[in-house]
């Protein structure tokens, strides 16, 4: 069967382009920025300095800065974005009575910076409250008190909302346990991870037969 020139005119009239195919989801600026710094860790420079990044923005038509300053300022705007959906469930949730567990652990990173990641938990849903960086050496104390001045940005107390948590079994952590005075769980997929780690990667202190 033939096709007359109409019917191609009118096909090609009908079939979107491909930048019309891009903006057809609406995409967040934000939530788009984001996931490519932290998902795909693309620093800021290198997004900056990238046309062809810049230029996939243009055609799926989000608007996002191309300053490392500008893109920086988005970033932590999200951020507080997301902080203050948190407050408000987690104030819904106490509103209801509920009470809360805590996760946390510490670990130094390949750049020999340390951190303590921290999650909220009811019998639901889990909440990631923030990774907060720790500068030089911190005891036990230490960690307390950053973990109250955490909570109570997000309005929780540690007396009142907080009935027990889950760390790894590093002595610090069993310290923190014994301050607090709460139900203290040992991670054990922490405790069975050291222990493979151990037997296949111990030194042996025999020579070679």
């Amino acid at each position: 069967m033939m096709i007359t020139s109409n019917q191609n005119g009118k096909n090609a009239k009908s079939s979107p382009s491909i930048l019309t195919l891009l903006k057809a989801e609406h995409v967040s600026p934000k939530l788009c920025l984001v996931k490519l710094v932290v998902l795909d860790q693309f620093p800021f420079h290198v997004l900056a300095k990238s046309t062809e990044i810049q230029k996939g923005w243009i055609a799926r038509g989000v608007k996002i800065s191309t300053t490392e300053k500008g893109m920086k300022e988005m970033v932590m705007s999200f951020g507080e974005e997301i902080k203050s959906e948190i407050k408000k469930h987690l104030k819904l949730e106490k509103g209801n009575g509920r009470k809360f567990s805590l996760s946390l652990d510490k670990w130094t990173s390949c750049g020999n910076k340390r951190y303590l990641c921290l999650n909220v938990h009811t019998i639901n849903k889990d909440y990631g409250v923030g990774i907060i960086r720790i500068n030089g050496s911190v005891k036990a104390a230490g960690i307390i008190q950053i973990i109250l001045e955490k909570l109570q940005q997000f309005e929780l107390d540690m007396k009142t909302d907080i009935v027990a948590f889950d760390t790894g079994s590093a002595f610090v952590m069993r310290k923190i346990s014994r301050l607090l005075g709460i139900e203290h769980q040992l991670c054990y997929n922490h405790g069975i991870h050291l222990a493979i780690v151990d037997v296949i990667y111990c030194v042996s202190n025999y020579p070679p037969q």
